[in-house]
């Protein structure tokens, strides 16, 4: 409070009072009474020898004596005779200066309360789209869940080889090559060409091909065939 009223009202640090001392060596005696940026000089002790004795204690005030001020453009300044000020009238002025930043600070919190508002905001979007992912995650789960325990009743039933069987039990991988796709070989006997041709032939129900009476259905239809 001292520094910021005495950086307002333009008072000199540096300048010392009528015992060689400064605004700071004021503070740094800790008066909560005095107002330090607004010091200029104590008033002197008298008999200090003898300040022991009460009657001394009483007959001066050894409060400081507050500076009288002057009204100057471009800020308050302080006048070199000091005058006594009452603690009234300065705490009154701290308590202006007081409310002004009091007022200031809740501008600065209504703004972060709005800042903070809209990160909360944010923050329940993100975490319901996080539980929608979540419930989408736990379907699929299931859903992978319900297919390995159909797979594995399948397997039990016996509609699906297993994983360690397959190789073995495939005969497909057993066989060679050569014996899965054979060469072809020249038929013996009389060939096609010649019992097509020969006009002895005779044929008997079992040489027919299965497409002959579907051949002679279509070409000689009849009800009763």
């Amino acid at each position: 409070i001292c520094r910021y009223l005495a950086i307002k009202h333009e008072v000199d640090f540096d300048e010392r009072d009528q015992q060689g001392r400064t605004a700071h060596d004021l503070a740094a005696q800790s008066h909560h009474y005095q107002v330090a940026a607004f010091l200029r000089g104590y008033k002197p002790r008298r008999n200090s020898a003898s300040s022991s004795s009460s009657s001394d204690n009483d007959d001066h005030d050894e409060r400081p004596l507050l500076p009288k001020f002057i009204q100057k453009l471009g800020g308050v300044k302080i006048s070199g005779e000091p005058s006594p000020v009452s603690k009234a009238n300065v705490l009154s002025g701290i308590s202006v200066d007081l409310s002004h930043i009091r007022s200031m600070h809740l501008g600065q919190i209504r703004r972060l309360e709005g800042v903070i508002e809209g990160q909360e905001q944010n923050r329940v979007e993100m975490m319901k789209e996080m539980k929608e992912k979540q419930i989408k995650i736990e379907r699929q789960r299931q859903e992978i869940e319900q297919l390995r325990t159909q797979i594995r009743l399948y397997r039990s039933q016996g509609r699906l080889p297993n994983k360690e069987s397959t190789n073995s039990t495939n005969p497909l991988l057993s066989i060679s090559p050569s014996a899965q796709f054979p060469s072809p070989r020249p038929r013996s006997g009389p060939g096609i060409r010649s019992i097509i041709n020969c006009p002895n032939a005779t044929r008997s129900s079992s040489s027919l091909s299965p497409i002959t009476p579907i051949i002679s259905n279509i070409r000689h239809p009849s009800p009763l065939y």
